[in-house]
């Protein structure tokens, strides 16, 4: 697996570029400034086949217009974020607007590419529709806004729920080997060994 890592927009939002040797890619949160995404994928001549969103927050989705109309690709988001997706609210008035011209996204996957295949799980608590996506073999976690170097996602925004976020960290990622690397939404990556010794927000 080859990973590409940008930090990108207002926000310095994590989008993660994976491939496998046949130069086959997943894009993970398009959060913003698609000229950088797609001169790196052209650049690498990847062939882009999946756009993946853990959630549907303006920030993880800004250039996702510009992504799919370059590539036609589908697009995977879980149902329960469809009330933040097409939400006009959706924003940081005025630094940043509701998406217009929202792609259509579809809540299934074919959850294999040829050498990389991977797991979704419901992490709720930072949307209700937060995701993580499991590539077990490699032992990387990509867990949107759910888990942060000793920090942890805000659950102060609509549909936001502390007990759910602490569940989800408890019950799904924390039981992970504790070599999984976590590529977060924001900030460095980490992992789960690390989180469950040093996170102070979930013990």
């Amino acid at each position: 697996m080859h990973i590409q890592t940008f930090s990108l927009g207002l926000l310095d939002t994590n989008c993660y570029i994976i491939h496998n040797d046949k130069q086959e890619a997943f894009i993970i949160d398009p959060s913003a400034e698609a000229e950088i995404i797609i001169d790196y994928i052209e650049k690498e001549n990847l062939l882009p086949k999946h756009v993946l969103l853990t959630h549907a927050h303006f920030d993880h989705i800004q250039a996702l217009p510009d992504i799919v109309d370059k590539y036609q690709i589908p697009v995977f988001l879980h149902p329960e974020d469809m009330v933040i997706y097409t939400s006009d609210d959706n924003a940081m008035p005025p630094y940043i607007p509701a998406l217009e011209n929202k792609p259509t996204v579809s809540h299934e996957i074919d959850q294999e590419l040829d050498q990389l295949s991977f797991e979704i799980f419901h992490t709720p608590g930072h949307s209700p529709g937060q995701v993580a996506f499991y590539f077990k073999e490699e032992a990387n976690l990509f867990c949107g806004d759910t888990l942060f170097n000793e920090s942890i996602g805000r659950t102060d925004l609509p549909g936001g729920d502390f007990d759910s976020l602490a569940k989800s960290i408890r019950t799904i990622l924390y039981k992970l080997d504790e070599n999984t690397v976590v590529f977060p939404g924001h900030g460095p990556r980490t992992s789960i060994g690390h989180e469950k010794r040093f996170n102070p927000f979930i013990t």
